[in-house]
């Protein structure tokens, strides 16, 4: 285990300390259900039922249930979801985010909509804000492996020296697309820092993998990335965003994009951080928590819980960011705050620093 883990053991689990090993979880207002079942309504409330457990779910108090498993879902739990304004969210065996359901209520983005358009609308503009969401991505890759280099990663130094380099060619991007490539090259020297994090571990990255994931530390990367990406759909649509409408990542062949856009800033800051502490503390066994064979490997239930529990502990984590102390997860609100608030007042985003 290296300094920055023992640093990573030391946050307070102030939201999953009575986490357990069951087929359902509450975590801040959010049901995680990792094994198969039965949801219905009893009167005014829910009713989970599977072979480990039968439990009765306030709606009350609920703001999302995140669906990891095979679950059938009646319609009379559905109409109770909707009058309170509850979200589903789906992911498949693989851990992959599929979709949501959301109550018709919940989807009024109509101004949004139209502010984000017309910045889309404006190629200028458009790749302005694009380079600070770059920026801002960068700065977290080199926070990321700057500091395991610090607490003694070793051999690093190139990948470093060529991400900060590419990060230098930003401001000079003259298109959307030619920033991507600049970003992808980048990422590129980011992931070859991963095994150097992790030597000393029986774990392996290799190279990024995904769709399927072709190891152990690529299922851990994909899940949690999910796990993010549903995250931050939520702030969106609680701002009154479209997430169909992103700024680097637009494309008509995804169903939503903007949440990728800050995604790229913060997978570094959370997901790849929970990963790299979880296989140095050895918290996570390669025996124990994963399934499948060379062509394919994906964490199992046990394998999940771990990873939703390590990652809503990372977001509880206090930081300071823009002379402010806060958790990760308002620091993701923010972010969605100040990057709406600057296109509904025709100003320029600028991404929050760390300290």
């Amino acid at each position: 285990m290296n300094d920055g883990d023992r640093q990573d053991a030391k946050v307070p689990n102030r939201y999953s300390s009575s986490w357990k090993q069951s087929a359902l979880d509450l975590v801040k207002g959010e049901y995680h259900i990792v094994h198969d079942g039965i949801l219905t309504r009893r009167d005014f409330s829910l009713l989970f039922e599977s072979d480990e457990t039968r439990r009765r779910l306030p709606v009350e108090t609920m703001k999302q249930i995140n669906v990891y498993s095979d679950v059938q879902i009646a319609p009379s739990a559905l109409s109770l979801l909707s009058k309170h304004g509850v979200r589903i969210a789906f992911f498949d065996l693989h851990g992959n985010l599929q979709g949501f359901y959301t109550p018709y209520e919940a989807c009024n983005a109509s101004e949004g909509l139209s502010r984000q358009y017309e910045l889309c609308a404006q190629p200028s503009l458009r790749l302005e804000y694009a380079k600070e969401f770059e920026r801002a991505a960068f700065r977290s890759m080199l926070a990321t492996v700057k500091y395991y280099r610090k607490v003694g990663c070793r051999n690093i130094d190139p990948q470093i020296d060529a991400i900060e380099g590419l990060a230098r060619q930003v401001g000079a991007a003259g298109s959307v697309n030619g920033l991507m490539l600049v970003e992808a090259r980048a990422r590129s020297s980011y992931y070859a820092c991963f095994d150097a994090i992790l030597e000393g571990s029986d774990f392996a990255f290799g190279a990024r993998s995904k769709r399927p994931p072709k190891n152990e530390v690529n299922a851990m990367i994909s899940f949690g990335n999910a796990i993010l990406y549903n995250k931050l759909l939520q702030i969106i649509w609680r701002a009154g965003l479209d997430p169909k409408m992103g700024i680097i990542h637009s494309s008509r062949d995804r169903a939503a994009s903007l949440h990728l856009d800050f995604a790229d800033v913060f997978k570094p800051l959370i997901v790849d951080r929970v990963v790299f502490s979880l296989i140095n503390r050895r918290e996570i066994k390669r025996d124990r928590h994963f399934r499948g064979d060379e062509q394919a490997t994906f964490l199992n239930d046990e394998g999940k819980r771990i990873i939703v529990e390590r990652i809503e502990k990372k977001l509880s984590t206090q930081i300071t960011a823009g002379g402010r102390h806060l958790s990760y997860s308002d620091f993701m609100a923010l972010e969605v705050r100040k990057f709406r608030d600057a296109i509904f007042d025709g100003e320029l985003y600028e991404p929050l620093r760390l300290r």
